[in-house]
């Protein structure tokens, strides 16, 4: 275990809060965890910086989803049993940001309201309403990785094939036996739809199913950057934008409800 693992996430919480935040945690909703490269305490000492892996996030992912993981802690994040994910990707649609600049923007003629909105997006994705603990055992790969490889980190859809598991309706030749690996935090939840329903509760993810679909991104734009026409391309990005700003705000509250409540 590293020093990352012993270290009490109430106390990092109530000095970052102090040294960071001026203070007030509610900062902590907009805080662009990127900021913390380099940190020695709050960033990833030791480690490849990831704003989902920061010791901050850390921190936040046990004092706010122990109840959804009983066995989540800085130790089991620290030894990788868990890890941050970024649920909401920036480069799924846009590409890397290099100079200032999405790619999308020099592939595709951009309306400069849509820039400002992609720009916008590229930081938010790296607050922690956008960041989610998942269990990490693997197989051949995690978790992490193969919801990028099979559903181009679109989350919605790995929330759809989580369900699927879970209710035991049906059966992939990879993603089975990798939740199969990962039992040991989502076994509670299967078989039933209480069990599904109690998961997206307990890590705030109720957002992705306001409507009973959890369905939120065109299908069509899974794989299909190239192919898809410029306007239908740039509406999806659009919509998507929309709708993971909100969700990410909306689960920032709820973070920063808890994290209130645990600290005082």
């Amino acid at each position: 275990m590293t020093d990352s693992g012993n270290l009490n996430p109430y106390s990092l919480l109530r000095s970052f809060t102090m040294t960071r935040l001026d203070g007030d945690l509610d900062r902590l909703k907009d805080l662009d965890l990127s900021d913390l490269r380099g940190d020695r305490l709050f960033g990833c000492p030791n480690r490849s910086f990831d704003c989902d892996d920061t010791n901050i996030a850390r921190a936040v992912y046990v004092l706010v989803y122990q109840k959804a993981f009983p066995t989540l802690s800085m130790e089991t994040l620290d030894d990788r049993t868990y890890r941050g994910d970024t649920m909401n990707s920036f480069r799924t649609l846009f590409g890397k940001m290099n100079d200032g600049k999405a790619e999308i923007e020099d592939i595709m003629d951009v309306p400069e309201p849509l820039s400002v909105k992609i720009h916008r997006f590229f930081h938010t994705c790296h607050t922690i309403g956008n960041m989610v603990p998942l269990p990490n055992k693997k197989t051949t790969t995690t978790l992490n990785v193969m919801r990028a490889r099979l559903w181009n980190d679109y989350f919605d859809h790995f929330l759809i094939a989580v369900r699927d598991y879970l209710y035991e309706q049906s059966y992939h030749e990879s993603f089975t036996p990798l939740m199969e690996a990962n039992d040991f935090a989502f076994g509670p939840y299967t078989g039933t739809e209480w069990g599904f329903a109690t998961l997206l509760e307990r890590l705030l993810l109720q957002g992705y199913n306001d409507d009973g679909s959890l369905m939120h991104s065109l299908p069509i734009a899974l794989k299909q950057k190239k192919k898809l026409p410029q306007e239908l391309y740039l509406q999806e990005a659009e919509r998507f934008i929309d709708f993971s700003t909100r969700l990410i705000s909306d689960r920032a509250d709820l973070i920063i409800k808890s994290l209130h409540l645990k600290l005082h």
